[in-house]
């Protein structure tokens, strides 16, 4: 898991426009002892008052998430 705010903070969603692709780049580290399978790679938004995470996040189906979160792709972890 890896918390932070757009753009290293240079871009606030409040400034983002209606189907614009704001890039964002993370590095995730994967600790040696983690079990080799299927993850998924997901995000989600919070509240920069409360902390408490937006919803409702809806998928391509219009179906809501109940973890608030949108899958962006499932990842496997392989030997190296």
């Amino acid at each position: 898991q890896q918390d932070d705010y757009p753009v290293q903070g240079s871009r606030p969603t409040n400034q983002w426009i209606p189907g614009e692709i704001v890039m964002d780049g993370y590095s995730i580290a994967i600790p040696a002892e983690m079990a080799l399978g299927p993850y998924s790679l997901s995000l989600g938004f919070y509240d920069p008052l409360t902390g408490d995470r937006l919803a409702p996040v809806r998928d391509a189906s219009g179906g809501v998430d109940s973890n608030h979160q949108a899958v962006l792709q499932i990842v496997e972890v392989v030997q190296p």
